[in-house]
């Protein structure tokens, strides 16, 4: 449960303890308290139970709203390859040259791959939503900034998107799950070159400041909307741009590598100077006190 969630329900156990005395004591109440005003108790029942109404109510349209979401985005993430899977099933059946059999059989293969990518992103959903471990340990971020920018080599030449790193003269140690904060360099650095145009440039900065380092992550892209920027580390949200550019996102990535960084007890936001301005995440970890 989100710390927001956390809070709704603290206040909305409080409201239901006090509408509770209020109502059952009521003329012990009174009768210690003569000075208060006619009706004050009955009053103050009725303003917290509208109020615990109005809690109740948001909640459970934010939860409908999420349901929404996801089964908008789960039916079609399934049906579209779920679909092309069977229209070349059919056209499997009939009788076609070797050359379209490989053909058909190479469409069914991306289409399985897109099915296990949409249950892998899935599964990472629930580990989130449930305790996940974390193995913290030393580790220097330069050097996995280089590991993601390796593994998205292809994608670069792709787009013919250069890049550049800028540091300063010495970048401490963090204590963190590598693997973890791995993923949420590879996720920044794949947005990175998914919302930049072709020939588009790529800015990776790694800087000290006092007792944390921040990593910035900078395209001249899509940019985001001022009324989204709150927005965009929520779960299954995705800006209008960003469906443009990529129909088959499920807005969990972003919200997956928030959460990461939270459990490590950073920070993590956006900047953009609007559509198509492009924009920086900055992420901020603790430094560790030992030297390399």
């Amino acid at each position: 449960m989100s710390k927001v969630g956390i809070a709704k329900y603290l206040i909305s156990t409080i409201g239901l303890f006090l509408f509770f005395l209020l109502n059952y004591f009521h003329l012990n109440i009174e009768a210690y308290l003569p000075f208060l005003p006619k009706y004050s108790i009955l009053t103050a029942t009725i303003i917290i139970t509208i109020f615990l109404g109005h809690l109740l109510l948001k909640r459970e349209k934010e939860i409908e709203n999420i349901q929404y979401q996801f089964l908008t985005i789960i039916t079609h993430k399934f049906r579209t390859p779920l679909t092309a899977i069977k229209w070349l099933t059919e056209n499997l059946m009939k009788e076609v040259s070797r050359e379209e059999k490989l053909n058909i059989a190479n469409q069914m293969k991306s289409s399985v791959s897109r099915l296990s990518e949409a249950v892998d992103t899935l599964s990472g959903l629930a580990k989130f939503n449930s305790k996940m471990d974390y193995a913290f340990e030393l580790a220097w971020l330069r050097e996995m900034i280089d590991v993601s920018l390796l593994r998205y080599q292809h994608q670069f030449k792709e787009k013919n998107i250069t890049f550049s790193i800028t540091t300063d003269h010495e970048i401490p140690l963090v204590v963190i799950d590598k693997r973890k904060i791995q993923f949420v360099l590879d996720t920044l650095i794949e947005n990175a070159i998914l919302y930049s145009a072709t020939d588009g440039h790529i800015d990776i900065s790694l800087k000290k400041q006092g007792h944390f380092v921040i990593l910035s992550v900078k395209d001249n892209g899509i940019g985001i909307e001022k009324k989204d920027l709150k927005k965009v580390f929520g779960q299954f949200f995705r800006t209008n741009s960003a469906k443009t550019v990529d129909t088959e996102g499920m807005g969990l990535s972003l919200f997956m590598i928030s959460e990461i960084v939270k459990k490590h007890g950073g920070k993590i936001w956006v900047e953009s100077d609007g559509k198509n301005k492009g924009s920086t995440f900055f992420v901020k970890l603790k430094i560790s006190r030992k030297k390399k």
